[in-house]
């Protein structure tokens, strides 16, 4: 502090604080190095604090705390502007919530394309709700809303609850219809029948 070209920040915390401050910021997610605020103590015990030495006062009139006021807010502003410039352009890997609703968008039915599915012979099927679905993360999925899934939970179900298997082998598949509020799970040994209906009006 007697060096008046050299702003030394001291912190005091009744419960401590682990580690060190230094005038440096985080990798990726920080701003503290751009703010200036230079070498940084901290006192961690009431040893430390007992010995710190106020060794000049200074008192400010009403308009220079107001100017001041103004100051700190404008450099927290201007700190926060940057951690988050700094936060979006070193994201970590994957999608932030933000991100992911950017892309979201409505189901909504094409009355022009709808198709009947037919499964003939199906050895089990089940409905769940699309809200409560949970994904299996060692699956396989082709496709977008009828699709054909590999590796699934349920298609070991098959072998556990059905004897299916002991008299056609594993000669089946898992198909899935991922509709608006519901995911339909197909196990069928045939390929469904599929046609597009033609002239269906809304119901």
């Amino acid at each position: 502090m007697e060096n008046k070209d050299v702003l030394t920040l001291y912190h005091g915390s009744k419960s401590g604080i682990d580690g060190t401050i230094a005038p440096m910021s985080r990798d990726r997610c920080d701003f503290g190095k751009e703010l200036k605020l230079g070498k940084q103590y901290v006192a961690i015990t009431q040893k430390a604090c007992d010995r710190i030495t106020i060794i000049d006062k200074q008192t400010i009139t009403e308009k220079e705390r107001i100017l001041l006021k103004q100051e700190s807010e404008a450099n927290r502003s201007r700190g926060i502007k940057m951690a988050d410039e700094i936060c979006r352009k070193y994201r970590r890997d994957g999608r932030f919530f933000d991100e992911i609703l950017k892309k979201a968008y409505p189901v909504l039915i094409d009355y022009n394309e709808i198709y009947e599915i037919v499964f003939e012979n199906y050895i089990m099927y089940q409905i769940r709700n699309e809200s409560f679905a949970n994904p299996n993360e060692n699956s396989k999925i082709s496709g977008k809303y009828f699709v054909i899934i590999k590796n699934s939970s349920y298609l070991k179900m098959v072998k556990n609850i059905t004897f299916y298997n002991d008299i056609f082998d594993d000669k089946y598949i898992h198909y899935g219809i991922f509709s608006w509020n519901h995911v339909v799970d197909i196990i069928s040994a045939e390929e469904p029948k599929i046609a597009k209906l033609e002239n269906h009006t809304e119901e």
